[in-house]
């Protein structure tokens, strides 16, 4: 809050200040753009006493709009100006510098009469600036004689501009950074999942929802030519396009040993030995599993590389899980061993593979969030696809996600002939 002395300004220390930082860690906790700038405004007109009113002026494409506001009288001279294609506040966006207005100012004729008849006496507009380029300005105005005429005034504005603008910037990269990274991961995955008959796959990717955490979350399904089902799940730690390029690496090299006729677990040496081979020596962790399934008899064996146990519904409703002998994670040791864990798929199983962003967040554990999924999965009925949705809606339901998640769902069909 701020004090008014003798028509100046005294700005009070630390609780508006405070607000001002809390702007980044706006951005950080996934606010939005719209969010922010409805900050910047609520945070102005709280900071100077005088003002009644505060907007941002944003240029998009070359047209002026108010993305937020406080009193509708700061959207209405705002529009008054964009009408005019003059006034204080397209000055401020198109010089980059501060502008103020007063009563009887006539340098804009249809932004006085419009201030004049709404009791506004005095404005002021601050660029918006972020490295040498302005985004457009943001406007305060006051009914007062002289009101945010004070020097601290302008001071105040301007810090909080430039705390905006940052925030607005920071904000933009994070969008465009994910978005780039969910268009790299995505055209990794594979489009169309094979057709195997008596089984049915389904698979669903969720990013994560916070900006920028697309992560290295993959699946991927194909027949081997000998006619086995290969499918696999797979997370690289970390977010970004990195994160998305390094899954890249690792699915296709799976991919690739699958169809040499490697077993499961000589799949998951061969990709580890990759993983650690890798260009970039920077620190970095990736997990993953591999199921080899004969569809003929619906036997099966499952190889990972640190990643969590995979999950198997019986005909009968029980649930096991398997892929659980504690092998290490990719590259992390090049003579670990990693073993084959034998399954089987009756008529009317599931197998279930999954990234840890499924059932691990903050409010249960590893445990709790196993057992959640052997309920869940229990309980489930009806086709892959409709597997996948129950355990989707069971396990995440509405919640902000902290990390992607990767499903896979294979199931045989009640009516497959035995062998």
């Amino acid at each position: 809050m701020c004090t008014c002395t003798g028509g100046t300004v005294t700005l009070a220390q630390g609780s508006w200040q405070d607000e001002l930082a809390g702007l980044s860690v706006a951005v950080a906790r996934n606010q939005t753009v719209a969010n922010i700038l409805q900050r910047v405004v609520d945070l102005a007109e709280t900071v100077l006493y005088d003002c009644v009113g505060a907007s941002v002026t944003v240029i998009e494409q070359g047209q002026p709009a108010t993305a937020a506001w406080t009193q509708r009288v700061a959207l209405d001279l705002d529009r008054v100006q964009y009408r005019a294609d003059d006034g204080p506040c397209l000055q401020a966006a198109r010089t980059s510098e501060v502008v103020r207005f007063e009563a009887g100012d006539l340098r804009w004729p249809a932004y006085e009469a419009a201030a004049r008849e709404r009791g506004i006496s005095h404005s002021l507009s601050v660029p918006l600036v972020v490295a040498e380029v302005t985004i457009g300005a943001l406007n305060l105005y006051s009914e007062v004689p002289h009101g945010l005429d004070a020097g601290a005034d302008e001071l105040a504005a301007s810090l909080v501009a430039e705390q905006g603008a940052i925030a607005i910037a920071t904000a933009h990269a994070f969008a465009t950074e994910r978005s780039m990274a969910l268009s790299l991961q995505r055209s990794l995955l594979i489009d169309e999942l094979p057709t195997v008959a008596g089984y049915e796959l389904a698979v669903r990717y969720r990013p994560a929802s916070a900006r920028a955490q697309v992560g290295g979350d993959w699946y991927d399904a194909l027949v081997l030519p000998g006619g086995a089902l290969a499918v696999t799940v797979g997370d690289v730690a970390g977010h970004g396009i990195e994160a998305a390029a390094l899954m890249g690496q690792l699915r296709t090299g799976l991919r690739a040993y699958a169809l040499e006729g490697q077993d499961a677990a000589t799949c998951m040496a061969l990709l580890s030995r990759l993983f650690e081979a890798r260009p970039d020596s920077g620190p970095q962790i990736a997990t993953a599993c591999l199921g080899l399934v004969d569809p003929v008899t619906g036997m099966g064996r499952l190889a990972s590389a640190g990643h969590l146990p995979s999950a198997v519904r019986n005909p009968d409703g029980t649930v096991h899980f398997i892929g659980i002998q504690g092998a290490p994670l990719l590259g992390v040791n090049a003579t670990g061993v990693f073993e084959d864990d034998f399954f089987a798929l009756e008529p009317g199983s599931a197998l279930v593979l999954y990234t840890d962003g499924l059932i691990e967040d903050r409010t249960r554990t590893l445990n709790d969030g196993l057992a959640t999924l052997a309920s869940t999965l229990a309980d489930a009925t009806g086709s892959a696809e409709q597997i996948c949705d129950q355990l989707v809606t069971g396990l995440l339901g509405s919640r902000s996600q902290d990390d992607d998640v990767a499903l896979l769902v294979l199931t045989r069909h009640d009516d497959t002939p035995d062998p």
